[in-house]
């Protein structure tokens, strides 16, 4: 038995997984490294690969290696991985029950929604992030569509007319498909789906997809048809019960999204959108008076 077989079962399964299965051939080297970072998580997760390096008594070039050897692009992408599996535990005790009280549902609810922001702020790759901030920021339109009247279209639409980005939404199917034409090259087109898997949407963005725009997919499930049509994917957590009491989750990790990218759209050109903002500003200030 490997000292890496003695760790917490279940505990980053994918990562553990990848050195198992190169364990015996690692060099004495890539073992060290591999034996330091299972019990010392926490490190990977706060260090850079320097620091990191000098802990465990290699080079830094060393642990660079070792994570390509798992198949991993390099340290940061290891280190990604390995947030994520630090939030994708969702505990069934917080599922909500009949015999709850109102008390007990609200406590449930903060573990609950903790666990699945986390997990859907992990998720999302900061470099996919900014691409897709810079192609919203430079579009000539920006196209937003989602499956159902409870989707998100409306919340991306007003984000990102605070900020001035020319956009418009739909959430009728049939009104969306008579918007298609109108799509062009410079164009993005924004699409929303938990499952990834709706009919509907599906065929409206294999369209859009032929005419040269830019589809940016939010969904739950990376490998749904909708997330493998994506240009640019930004997937949020699946961990969400099949239940009415939770579907509005999803709704509150695709907000998180929009806020992101109205954040990064904003701060990869402040001064042009600074006229914007004031005016949004001003015009939420007025109304609440």
């Amino acid at each position: 038995m490997t000292p890496i077989d003695n760790a917490v079962k279940n505990e980053n399964p994918e990562y553990l997984s990848r050195i198992r299965s190169r364990y015996d051939v690692m060099s004495k080297s890539q073992r060290k490294i591999a034996n330091y970072i299972e019990k010392h998580q926490d490190d990977i997760l706060q260090d850079s690969i320097t620091i990191l390096s000098r802990k465990i008594g290699v080079s830094p070039s060393a642990i660079s290696r070792f994570c390509q050897a798992l198949h991993y692009q390099g340290f940061s992408d290891m280190r990604f991985t390995l947030q994520k599996d630090a939030f994708t535990h969702f505990d069934s005790a917080n599922l909500i029950t009949e015999d709850d009280d109102v008390l007990t549902i609200k406590k449930k609810f903060l573990k609950i929604y903790l666990s699945v922001l986390k997990d859907s702020v992990l998720q999302l790759n900061e470099r996919y992030i900014k691409w897709a901030a810079d192609t919203i920021r430079n579009a000539n339109m920006v196209y937003i569509y989602a499956s159902s009247p409870g989707a998100n279209a409306f919340v991306a639409y007003e984000l990102l007319m605070q900020v001035g980005i020319s956009c418009d939404y739909y959430n009728d199917m049939t009104v969306a498909t008579m918007s298609l034409p109108h799509l062009k090259k410079d164009d993005v087109v924004i699409a929303i789906n938990y499952s990834g898997a709706a009919t509907e949407l599906l065929n409206n963005m294999n369209i859009a997809k032929r005419s040269g725009a830019t589809l940016i997919s939010i969904t739950a499930y990376a490998e749904s048809p909708l997330g493998k049509l994506a240009d640019i994917l930004l997937y949020y957590s699946a961990q969400i019960e099949d239940d009415l009491r939770y579907r509005h989750l999803a709704r509150m990790c695709e907000i998180s999204i929009f806020g992101q990218l109205q954040s990064a759209i904003i701060n990869g050109d402040p001064q042009r959108f600074k006229r914007h903002r004031d005016f949004a500003t001003q015009a939420i200030q007025r109304l609440r008076e």
